[in-house]
């Protein structure tokens, strides 16, 4: 009985960690399908808009302004194509991998600033202005560089759906046991059937006042982060007055 009983022990353990194998691998394969089908809707459109502009480029029959015109929008589409696979490839990696999180003592404000001189250019062809009214003493405990991506990511739709003159304001709460920072634009807002959608991995690719794509996937990650760092993220829009993103983060040592 006793022989029979290990027995029956080694195969109801063997047949966990089967299951459990099945199911890693499962989840596995669910994210590489996810991966490619992501790669093959959300790519191709750039890539499309590459060749087209390269083609008129080597035509020979531009005008100077033309040219201009051209060039800017070359670098508009390698600019948003370059930061939609930064978040895809983010993405994927903390999907097979994990995320291993570093927390340490983040000054948010040193990140904002950051975050901006990146985005200066973009804020200046759009003529939006900028409060940084972030409090210098904001420290949260959080990895870094999951923060940073996390702001990059938000300011940047900021500006996206902002209209020539608009205005983004941004600045910190602290609170008891959190500091919540707010990005809040003045732009077009988003619509009741899209906001559903934010956090969500679905083939939607929302367009900006001038033009620029917007993948829902870097919001995606953006939660991903903020949660793996014990916060959360949430936001309040509506459609012609703009959009306000809260991010609420641990303090530092909590």
């Amino acid at each position: 009985n006793q022989e029979l009983e290990s027995v029956n022990e080694e195969l109801r353990v063997q047949n966990e960690v089967t299951n459990t194998q099945k199911a890693e691998l499962e989840r596995i394969n669910a994210v590489k399908n996810k991966f490619f089908s992501i790669v093959a809707h959300d790519l191709r459109s750039p890539i499309a808009t590459l060749k087209m502009l390269f083609n008129s480029y080597f035509s020979g029959h531009l005008t100077q302004e033309e040219m201009n015109m051209l060039l800017k929008k070359l670098e508009e589409n390698i600019f948003s194509t370059a930061d939609f696979l930064d978040n895809l490839l983010e993405w994927s990696k903390s999907q097979l991998e994990g995320m291993v999180v570093n927390p340490e003592a983040v000054a948010i404000n040193t990140l904002v600033e950051r975050t901006l001189n990146i985005l200066t250019t973009q804020m200046t062809d759009k003529g939006i202005k900028v409060s940084n009214a972030i409090d210098a003493d904001a420290l949260v405990w959080a990895d870094r560089n999951m923060i940073n991506v996390v702001f990059r990511n938000i300011i940047s739709n900021s500006i996206k759906f902002c209209k020539h003159g608009d205005a983004i304001f941004i600045k910190s709460v602290l609170q008891e046991e959190t500091v919540l920072i707010l990005v809040q634009d003045t732009g077009i807002g988003i619509p009741v059937d899209e906001q559903q959608k934010i956090f969500k991995l679905e083939h939607s690719i929302s367009q900006g006042t001038s033009g620029e794509k917007g993948h829902h996937i870097g919001l995606v990650l953006c939660k991903d982060m903020v949660e793996q760092n014990h916060g959360k993220i949430w936001f309040e829009s509506e459609v012609g007055k703009g959009t306000t993103f809260f991010i609420e983060l641990p303090l530092n040592g909590k």
